[in-house]
């Protein structure tokens, strides 16, 4: 059973989303602490870092504010690495990981991180 915590600041978030120890699904399976590894709004989805932040249907139009905010910065369509702040450019990961911490933030997702 997964004990109710509080959620994580956005910096941590982005920390355990780069680095794997997230309450995800997806994670929480591989540790035995949960039966299903899916997304709970996409039964067929692994709940993954990636699902969450550039897939998952249910966080559609925070995402696509995201997007849209980083277009100017990237002028395509990002990767997991660039929203976890996989840019060579420092001041470029800086900007980009705003972003994301304000996504999560948006999508109500802190907590399952």
């Amino acid at each position: 059973m997964v004990y109710p915590l509080p959620p994580p600041a956005p910096d941590t978030a982005v920390t355990r989303l780069r680095i794997g120890p997230t309450r995800l699904n997806a994670h929480l399976h591989k540790l035995g602490m949960t039966d299903d590894p899916h997304c709970p709004w996409c039964p067929t989805y692994l709940d993954t870092p990636e699902h969450l932040l550039l897939q998952c249907p249910r966080h559609h139009s925070h995402r696509t504010a995201l997007l849209q905010s980083l277009y100017p910065l990237l002028l395509r369509r990002p990767t997991l690495a660039d929203l976890l702040g996989g840019s060579p450019d420092p001041g470029l990961a800086f900007k980009i990981l705003k972003h994301t911490r304000t996504f999560l933030q948006k999508s109500g997702q802190l907590h399952r991180i």
